[in-house]
This record gives C-alpha cells, sequence and structure tokens, in this order.
C-alpha cells in the first residue's frame, strides 16, 4: 500500500517547489517507488519504503500519484490534488540528477541562438552548426 502523507489531498500552495512525502508498507520486497505530476514520471526512487521528495507543480490543479512496485509484480498508489496558486511561467528550465556526473546544459533561445554550459566552461556542443 501507498500512503501520500504530504501534502494533504485538496491543499492550495504558491510556491511551485513542494516536499512529496510517503509511506510504502508491502508484505514483499519493494522494487522500485515512482513520481507522477499530472501523468508525468518525474521520480523514480528505487526501492524506498518512506521518502520525502522535492517536486515542481504548475499553475492551477496537480494531480500527484505515488506508484510502487514490488518484487513480485504487485502495486499500490495513492493520489492527492494540489492547486497551484501562482502566475503560470513563461519558461521553466529544470534539470535533476541523482548520481554524480557529467551534465551539459543547452538552451536555443526564441531567436535561434545556442546557449549552454559544459564542464569546460560555456560554448557550444561539438554537433550544433
Amino acid at each position: 500500500s501507498v500512503d501520500i502523507t504530504s501534502p494533504a489531498d485538496g491543499a492550495s500552495t504558491a510556491e511551485r517547489f513542494i516536499g512529496v512525502s510517503a509511506t510504502i508498507a508491502s508484505e514483499d520486497a519493494i522494487q522500485i517507488v515512482r513520481i507522477y505530476v499530472n501523468g508525468r514520471m518525474v521520480a523514480s526512487l528505487g526501492a524506498v519504503e518512506t521518502f520525502t521528495e522535492t517536486i515542481i507543480i504548475n499553475s492551477g490543479v496537480n494531480q500527484i500519484r505515488v506508484e510502487a512496485i514490488d518484487v513480485n509484480g504487485g502495486s499500490g498508489e495513492d493520489t492527492v490534488a494540489v492547486n497551484g496558486n501562482f502566475a503560470p511561467a513563461d519558461i521553466r528550465v529544470t534539470q535533476t540528477w541523482s548520481a554524480p556526473g557529467d551534465l551539459d546544459t543547452w538552451l536555443v533561445d526564441p531567436l535561434g541562438r545556442h546557449r549552454g554550459w559544459t564542464p569546460g566552461g560555456p560554448g557550444l556542443p561539438d554537433n550544433v552548426a
């Protein structure tokens, strides 16, 4: 079974970044836990029984679903609705990663110019004309 302990169903917030906490219980070992916002997977947490994870929500009503699957294929889920009380963003860039390593950031701006950053500094990637 999955129980989202925070945020509460029907909550409203003026924050784009919110914490989601849940507890997972199963007779069999948990294999994977995933968090979805409005049907899009935003985090895959592995074999955890409790967690608190920061996610980004949209303006308006957001469906947050936590799904857990055990090693024998059994599953459970819980869903809450959270209202984002803030203006929609014109642009949002989000990068998350859970393992140390190389992260290259690239953006094409509205004028078609390439902007980016690599561990070597700002510049263009080799495969972009």
